[in-house]
């Protein structure tokens, strides 16, 4: 097990490169717990095209909450254009103390909560396979930081 690794495909907790994948991956494709780089999967990703858990990002796909210009998520934050069917998050709000730090969306009618579950799904199959189990790969495959 590396503890800190830098190239073009590092393997390490922290990795550093073009191909990051470990823990704290950072690199233009990083993939990892948190990952941040241009195209970022992992359960916290930052970056152009963000894929994971909770995502920030120009175009972002997220399985709890969502951040960006685009963003697609259960849950959103700040973002120009947004899919949020289940209200709107800023954890920044409660930080600073204020009592409504989290904006329910109102219940949406019957066909649109049928569209929206939908979509979720899609977003969480997406997440599922292209954030999460290479992240487990990353970690624990063969050649992987813990493997």
């Amino acid at each position: 097990m590396r503890l800190f690794d830098v190239g073009v495909e590092p393997v390490g907790v922290i990795a550093i490169g073009v191909a990051p994948r470990g823990v704290l991956a950072i690199g233009p494709l990083a993939t990892g717990v948190i990952a941040i780089g241009q195209v970022a999967r992992g359960f916290v990703a930052v970056g152009q095209l963000a894929i994971g858990v909770v995502v920030i990002g120009q175009l972002a796909f997220g399985m709890w909450w969502a951040s960006g210009q685009l963003a697609v998520a259960p849950l959103g934050g700040p973002a120009m254009l947004r899919f949020a069917p289940f209200g709107l998050l800023y954890p920044g709000r409660r930080h600073r103390g204020e009592e409504d730090w989290r904006v329910p969306a109102s219940p949406p009618p019957g066909w649109r909560m049928i569209a929206s579950l939908l979509v979720i799904a899609a977003v969480a199959v997406l997440v599922w396979l292209v954030a999460v189990l290479p992240v487990r790969d990353a970690l624990f495959g063969p050649g992987g930081v813990f493997g």
